[in-house]
């Protein structure tokens, strides 16, 4: 009937709706974004189209891997869904726009990748959720590339023991060894993967949305580097004198609360002109 499909597409619409709202409503608290409102409401708008497209391709590959095995507990597709990494949205808004915003859209992903699965998964939020929020809670402090690699395994395990609990609450899915071996297997594996798919589409992201994070920076701050290295050669002097500066600016936005990061990276290279 008419009235069943209405049903549920207008609460998807509400939901989307509520997204949105949520979604402009933390931009507007940014005090250190560069970019304005509507770009940002525009890559954080991206991302979530195309995490929620990848997560629907992962539900889909979910239920192939079900139909394709015969016996139990392989062919339970709903164990694979503990596989998606979920928490690689969060990392990803995280690193590109700050904690806040990584919140928000934790929280918005979680909510709509839940109504992906046929009658909507608690499971499927929750997991996506306390990943969510485990990613960016390590990875404040881990802002370079092996961070990630740290943050996916902190996230497998925190898939892990959320996975436990909702297979608890279940009661009879946990009494089944096999599926339940193989659901926390999944979640484990789901938080590595979050590391890869980070690793991957963050720079993808950067060059699209004309960001550079502070990974980025941190690569660029390698005096190793060979234009640092000839700047290094040719003009000694200057590459200690933006060494120095270098150092205090990082010193100094340290105390304020600014981008210490940008602040180190743009003094080393200040003096590049020259």
């Amino acid at each position: 009937r008419f009235i069943d499909l209405a049903v549920p597409t207008l609460g998807k619409l509400l939901l989307l709706s509520l997204a949105s709202f949520l979604l402009w409503s933390a931009s507007s608290h940014e005090r250190y974004l560069v970019d304005s409102r509507q770009r940002v409401l525009g890559g954080l708008s991206l991302i979530l189209i195309v995490s929620l497209l990848l997560t629907r391709f992962g539900f889909l590959t979910a239920a192939a891997l079900g139909g394709f095995f015969e016996r139990t507990p392989f062919n339970a597709q709903e164990s694979y869904f503990f596989a998606i990494p979920y928490a690689s949205v969060g990392l990803m808004t995280f690193l590109l726009y700050g904690r806040r915003l990584a919140l928000v859209m934790s929280l918005v992903f979680s909510l709509i990748a839940g109504q992906f699965v046929v009658g909507g998964s608690l499971a499927v939020v929750v997991v996506a959720l306390s990943g969510s929020l485990t990613a960016i809670y390590f990875q404040d402090e881990l802002n370079r590339r092996p961070g990630v690699t740290r943050t996916g395994l902190v996230v497998g395990v925190a898939n892990t023991i959320a996975t436990l609990m909702m297979l608890a609450l279940e009661g009879e899915r946990l009494l089944n060894l096999q599926e339940t071996a193989l659901c926390l297997g999944a979640a484990f594996l789901g938080g590595l993967l979050v590391a890869a798919v980070a690793s991957f589409l963050l720079p993808v992201l950067e060059w699209a949305l004309g960001l550079t994070t502070d990974m980025t920076l941190i690569e660029l701050s390698n005096t190793n580097l060979p234009l640092l290295r000839r700047l290094a050669f040719e003009a000694p002097g200057t590459f200690q004198h933006s060494l120095m500066v270098a150092n205090l600016a990082k010193c100094g936005c340290a105390e304020i609360g600014a981008n210490a990061v940008l602040a180190y990276t743009g003094a080393l290279y200040h003096d590049i002109g020259k």
